[in-house]
């Protein structure tokens, strides 16, 4: 059923921030997208019903999974404080990054801003370290920037070798109810849960900017090809600010192997509101749905 996220859907009522980033200092390949139906496009993804939509796809070359689409909205709030794993949403996106420490350097140099400086630490759950650093993002997100493993790390990168960085290679959510996510994840999408590790320890407190002695729950979920990009769950950790302000506003995208099955499956328990199928593009269908832990996906059928 799922095998990734094909598609993450960034909406933002100015996308030339985002376009910078991702365009000008990543790499993404970018082209003017349009939204086929604008009205039936706001319903599906909780938008108010009225206003224009601009939409800018960013690719990998060679990738499976892991695109980027910056939709323009303008009536959606511009979110510049930086968020937490105490307020629940989508949180972070992850990419490798071949020639980590150049990366890093240039970022820095040309005003961009991170959490901490790069740590080093054994990844949980395996026996291997890694280079990683948290760089403030668009629309209070993060991106976790980690040092391409090519023994260890399965992405575009092995293929292109003059290609700088990853598609995004994982999307992170934080959610109250870990327990809901992880569910959603293997019944509902039939995934693989590969990795459910607490995370703790000086490396990983610096990284993040937590306070001493933290420490948090992590679920990783991928299909049965093991296509980027994962899909990984943080339990809500710590207060909450209570003027923390909106979450960003992220739409996963997911292409199934049946989506008829997907929507009846739905339909047997309380799994979140569905909205759709719309038609769009000579028949294709799409619908969206809104769990209750606050994560926001629309699926379509896979082809080929």
């Amino acid at each position: 059923m799922f095998d990734g996220i094909d598609l993450t859907t960034l909406i933002t009522p100015d996308a030339e921030e985002a376009l910078r980033l991702y365009r000008d200092f990543l790499g993404f390949r970018h082209e003017q997208g349009e939204i086929p139906d604008t009205e039936a496009f706001r319903w599906l993804w909780h938008l108010p019903p009225e206003g224009p939509l601009r939409a800018h796809l960013l690719s990998r070359p060679g990738s499976a999974g892991g695109r980027l689409r910056l939709v323009e909205a303008p009536e959606q709030p511009r979110i510049q404080r930086r968020r937490s794993i105490a307020e629940t949403g989508p949180h972070a996106f992850d990419f490798y990054v071949r020639g980590f420490s150049d990366m890093h350097a240039r970022l820095g140099s040309a005003g961009y801003r991170f959490r901490s400086e790069p740590q080093n630490y054994q990844l949980f759950g395996t026996s291997f370290a890694v280079d990683e650093c948290l760089l403030e993002a668009p629309q209070g997100l993060v991106h976790a920037l980690v040092g391409y493993l090519p023994e260890r790390h399965r992405c575009v990168l092995s293929q292109h070798p003059d290609e700088p960085v990853s598609e995004v290679v994982a999307m992170v959510h934080v959610t109250d109810d870990l327990t809901a996510a992880s569910r959603f994840a293997t019944e509902v999408l039939e995934a693989e849960m590969y990795l459910r590790e607490t995370f703790r320890g000086p490396e990983i407190e610096r990284l993040m900017a937590l306070p001493d002695g933290t420490e948090f729950t992590m679920a990783l979920f991928r299909g049965p090809r093991r296509r980027n990009a994962r899909l990984e769950f943080i339990e809500r950790t710590g207060a909450a600010d209570p003027d923390a302000g909106p979450a960003p506003h992220v739409v996963l995208g997911c292409a199934v192997t049946d989506l008829d099955a997907l929507r009846r499956r739905l339909s047997g328990q309380d799994w979140g509101e569905v909205r759709g199928p719309i038609t769009y593009s000579g028949g294709a269908s799409v619908f969206s749905l809104l769990t209750p832990w606050g994560g926001l996906f629309e699926f379509w059928q896979r082809t080929g």
